[in-house]
């Protein structure tokens, strides 16, 4: 069990205080104590994208790695942070040991996710996350799918699914994650 923060584009917070910042004070403040029994923290931001928030969690002087479905957004992340490690991965089924993460930040990671799929994804991310450590999310509020068939330039064809805060904390709950 952990701790989960959850941010809208609002700014609305629930559960811990969320923001990166948080992310990273909670995990040096683990990984600092856990040093000394040879325990490595790590920290993944999960649905990574271009590594913006890796590269922010490794300024904080974490030991951080990235993992997006997206070999695109993977190649963009490696050539802006060649010194950070970004992997492909799918939230659906993660290829990472029991326990491994100290902290798992992902900022809106979900919005391409159906609701119906949401507890296998926090299942595994339960999974994964050490007790009594944070998961940092944030989402686009609402209850409708919005269809996108352009992004920067390009034809798409894309679903964003927007959720009420209500419906995530249910699910981070029922699948074992806690305030």
């Amino acid at each position: 069990m952990g701790d989960y923060g959850l941010r809208n584009e609002s700014g609305y917070q629930h559960g811990s205080e969320a923001g990166p910042s948080t992310c990273a004070h909670r995990a040096k403040r683990g990984a600092s104590g856990a040093r000394d029994n040879r325990v490595i923290k790590v920290v993944c931001d999960m649905g990574c994208g271009p590594g913006q928030v890796a590269c922010y969690l490794r300024k904080a002087s974490l030991d951080v790695f990235g993992s997006d479905l997206s070999p695109r957004m993977l190649e963009q992340a490696r050539q802006l942070n060649p010194e950070i490690r970004f992997d492909e991965g799918n939230m659906m089924a993660l290829d990472l040991e029991d326990r491994a993460l100290a902290g798992i930040a992902a900022f809106y990671a979900i919005v391409n996710i159906p609701e119906e799929s949401l507890p296998v994804v926090f299942g595994e991310m339960e999974r994964v996350l050490q007790p009594g450590e944070l998961l940092l999310l944030a989402f686009h509020t609402g209850e409708e799918v919005v269809p996108v068939k352009e992004l920067w330039g390009r034809v798409i064809s894309m679903d964003f699914f927007l959720f009420r805060v209500s419906a995530i904390s249910r699910h981070i709950e029922a699948a074992g994650l806690r305030d």
